[in-house]
Order: C-alpha cells, then sequence, then structure tokens
C-alpha cells in the first residue's frame, strides 16, 4: 500500500496495458497495480473475461471524481456503527498535532465515532509519517486505546517502499529497526505481553517483496517467514499474535495466486478491494474463498484515492456493508480522515 498514503508519491513504473486492449476485466483485475503506481486512472472495465479458473462480469464504470488523494470531507462519518459479527477497524490517518505527532486522544476518539473498535497503527516513512517518532509514541498509543477498550494491530510497510534509491530492498528509512523485520517482531512482542489489546501485525504489500511472486520488487520473503515471525513474535508476547500479509486479488485466486506457497503459515490475509464503485466486491470475494474455503478474508476498502478514482461516502458505505453482510472476518477502512 505504499503508494496509497496521502501526501506525495513515489514515482510510479511504467503500467503494462495489454490486459486492458484485450478488454479482459479479470486480468485488469488480476494484475493490479502496487499502490506506488497508483497515480494513473482506472482504465474502463471490459467485457466477460477470465483468468485460469476465475471469471468475472461485467461490472460498471466506476465513479470518477478530481484526484486529491484523500476521500472528500463531510461531518457524517463515512462508516457508521454497526452490530455485525465482521471486526471493521480504522486504519492510518491518525489525527496529528502542530508539531507532527500523533494525537492519541482525538485519534481514538474519531475511531470509536466511526464505529471501529479497532485501529491499525501504521509504521511508514513517507507521506507526513514519522516512523520513529510514531513508533516513540505507539506505547502511550497502546496504553490509551486498552483504557478505551480498542484493540490495536500495527501495520509495517515493505522493503520496496521503505528503501532510498541508493539502496533499495533494505527498508533503510523504516526506523528504527529498518529492514530487520525480526526485530521489529521481538519488539512487537514485547509490547504485546504489556499490552493485550495488541493483538495482530500486518505486512503491508506482502507480495511484492516475496520470493515466489513474479515480477516481485525485493526477493527477501521467502516460505516460512510468517511462519519465523509468528514464533518471534509468540514467544515474546507469551500468547499467539496473527501476522497477516496484504495479498491483492491475483495473489490469492487464479493460476498466478501465490497464497498456496503460505497457506500452511496464514488462514488471515488482507484483501485491498482496488475496483472502487465498481460493485464486484462480493463477486471477487466468493471467488477468492471458492479457491479457499478455510481462508479468512479482512476486506479493505479504499476511503482514499485509488489508479485515479476518489471513493465517495457512498462507496464507502456500500463496500463496507457488502464486506459485512459476506461476514468477511473483518472490513479494514483505509485512510478514512480522521480530522
Amino acid at each position: 500500500m505504499g503508494g496509497r498514503y496521502a501526501a506525495p508519491r513515489r514515482r510510479r513504473q511504467p503500467m503494462n496495458w495489454a490486459a486492458t486492449l484485450a478488454g479482459c476485466l479479470v486480468a485488469a483485475v488480476v494484475t493490479q497495480m502496487t499502490p506506488a503506481q497508483a497515480e494513473t486512472t482506472v482504465p474502463p472495465v471490459g467485457s466477460r473475461g477470465s483468468f485460469g479458473s476465475v471469471s468475472v462480469g461485467k461490472a460498471p464504470r466506476p465513479p470518477r471524481v478530481p484526484v486529491s488523494g484523500v476521500a472528500p470531507k463531510s461531518t457524517t462519518p463515512a462508516t457508521p456503527s454497526s452490530g455485525s459479527r465482521t471486526l471493521q477497524v480504522h486504519y492510518a490517518a491518525p489525527v496529528r498535532t502542530a508539531s507532527g505527532v500523533i494525537d492519541i486522544v482525538r485519534t481514538l476518539e474519531r475511531v470509536t465515532a466511526r464505529g471501529s473498535r479497532t485501529y491499525s497503527y501504521l509504521i511508514y516513512p513517507r507521506a507526513g509519517y514519522r516512523p520513529a517518532q510514531d513508533w516513540r509514541t505507539f506505547p502511550a498509543f497502546l496504553a490509551a486505546a486498552q483504557a478505551r477498550g480498542i484493540a490495536v494491530h500495527i501495520t509495517l510497510t515493505p522493503p520496496f517502499t521503505t528503501s532510498t534509491d541508493d539502496a533499495p530492498c533494505t527498508a533503510n528509512r523504516l526506523l528504527p529497526f529498518k529492514g530487520n523485520y525480526d526485530t521489529w517482531m521481538r519488539e512487537i512482542g514485547k509490547l504485546a505481553k504489556r499490552f493485550p489489546n495488541l493483538t495482530a501485525v500486518a505486512m503491508d504489500d506482502f507480495a511484492y517483496d516475496t520470493t515466489t511472486r513474479q515480477p516481485n520488487r525485493c526477493n527477501l520473503f521467502a516460505p516460512g517467514t510468517i511462519t519465523r515471525w509468528k514464533n518471534i513474535l509468540r514467544a515474546e508476547a507469551g500468547r499467539p499474535i496473527s501476522v497477516m500479509p496484504v495479498l491483492y486479488f491475483r495473489d490469492v485466486a487464479g493460476r498466478r495466486s501465490i497464497y498456496p506457497s503460505i497457506k500452511a503459515e496464514t488462514t488471515e490475509v488482507i484483501w485491498p478491494f482496488t475496483q472502487i464503485g465498481s460493485g464486484l466486491l462480493e463477486q471477487q470475494y466468493r471467488l477468492i474463498l471458492k479457491e479457499q474455503p478455510k481462508l479468512k478474508v479482512y476486506v479493505m476498502v479504499y476511503a482514499n484515492g485509488f489508479k485515479g478514482v476518489v471513493p465517495t461516502q457512498a462507496t464507502i458505505q456500500s463496500e463496507v456493508a457488502a464486506a459485512k453482510r459476506l461476514k468477511a472476518a473483518g472490513v479494514i477502512v483505509y485512510q478514512e480522515s480522521l480530522n
């Protein structure tokens, strides 16, 4: 999700429009660009097509509005509270003070006002996020969230989005521990021992840094990585901590899926639904579960622009409602402004 965070974006890499020219919708879905390439416009949705064992019907064109990098502000929360058993998580976009420090109280107040009792805390070195400072703030955030009965996930970002150009795949901007992800897990595990409300670690854009995906960006996360991280977390925390990789549609469905290579390591994944406003969420979700019926899917719904399309409150509410109607394990509201 590196390029999806609001504010300055990295230069994108050239896109491959072959699937669009062929008029194949699922190829367009399955070859979704990484968020680092998300400044472009969504191509028109084509007619019925197939990819491997996956086929998806024609979808309406997503709504288009000027790209501002964030969803339109409103005094009405886009995600009202619901009694659904699907866990609702608000992710990123914390309120900050004038000095740039996360305003813990106001952030937690806004999260609960939008109907979530879980917040995913982002560690990221771009777009206004401050990894070393935000990491120092994290224990106080956990304590305040615990006092309010709020669970917390922490999201780490992968090497390809957190490295300087002269040191690719090192995550040298992801301070304080850089690309030493085992160290990150040890330190997170220690915090989880102190704060029982810390329940999960997410690894953003995991697929793009695996050894099993082609093309990939950094050939680092081999099969067994998630198991190792879970073992480190458990040893430090004294209890199991979930590790959830972020995987796109092509990574969990179709002939190029990488999920089978990590299936024994995790039954929980975060799936970003990138076809904002297309009406395809339910269809794609069912295709994923058809291939992986035991998979617990956390559907990520965009409240921030992607590929030139900015979601509206209507698209956010519709997609959150669809995830809950499908009884997804969770619905993660991505980057809804808490200001």
